[in-house]
């Protein structure tokens, strides 16, 4: 009984240390002057088009309190795709490259977020368009993090006009980009079969040898 609750513990163990390490593998962390990559789509049901001049996708890095402060090169827009779809039923993914600033704070969040703009015509409204971010792929590694757009118009639009926006957490890191995945999956290996090896030799090591038999044939 007493072995196989140091296998349940050390078991329980071993979950835990992957789970950390699967959510410090699903963590964005990006550096001064590196540039990423953004994988969204972006799908429009049939019977609405978008404005003539095109609905704006792009996206960037800011302050998470003050979306006026930006951390990427050239600000917002400076990856701007415009979609000038027509009445049909379309769907689409789109990458975005992201760089971000030498001068920008680190050690700290930031706000990654994804746009798409229209103008203020209040069909956007109820449109079902959808705007999700897929993945972000940083020094060639894709961290997969699909979330839907939230829809935003007047009068909560600072700028009058409806859109999409995508926002999630980034870190700026202060020195070298973190381990790679296959990093992180090598060290959580190797954590494995330590504690499967303990485990071996803590069951052995609480086997009792057993005793010769005894008696007149063995005298």
């Amino acid at each position: 009984m007493e072995e196989l609750k140091r296998l349940i513990c050390l078991i329980s163990i071993c979950l835990i240390i992957f789970s950390a390490s699967l959510v410090a593998a699903q963590q964005i962390t990006v550096s001064r002057g590196q540039t990423f990559t953004v994988h969204v789509s972006v799908y429009k049901p049939e019977n609405i088009s978008f404005p003539a001049d095109g609905a704006r996708l792009f996206a960037g890095l800011c302050n998470p309190d003050d979306y006026i402060e930006t951390y990427n090169v050239s600000g917002w827009g400076a990856n701007t795709i415009y979609l000038q779809w027509d009445n049909e039923e379309r769907r689409e993914n789109f990458s975005l490259e992201v760089t971000v600033k030498e001068d920008a704070p680190t050690g700290k969040g930031a706000s990654l977020r994804v746009l798409l703009v229209f103008d203020n015509n209040p069909i956007y409204a109820s449109s079902s368009v959808v705007l999700a971010l897929e993945a972000v792929e940083v020094e060639g590694e894709r961290v997969s993090k699909y979330m839907p757009g939230t829809l935003v118009g007047p009068p909560s639009s600072p700028t009058g006009n409806y859109y999409f926006i995508v926002t999630t957490d980034v870190v700026i890191a202060a020195a070298e980009p973190p381990l790679p995945l296959w990093a992180l999956a090598v060290m959580v290996v190797l954590v494995v079969l330590v504690i499967v090896v303990v485990a071996v030799g803590w069951k052995k090591h609480g086997i009792e040898t057993p005793s010769p038999p005894t008696g007149p044939e063995w005298e």
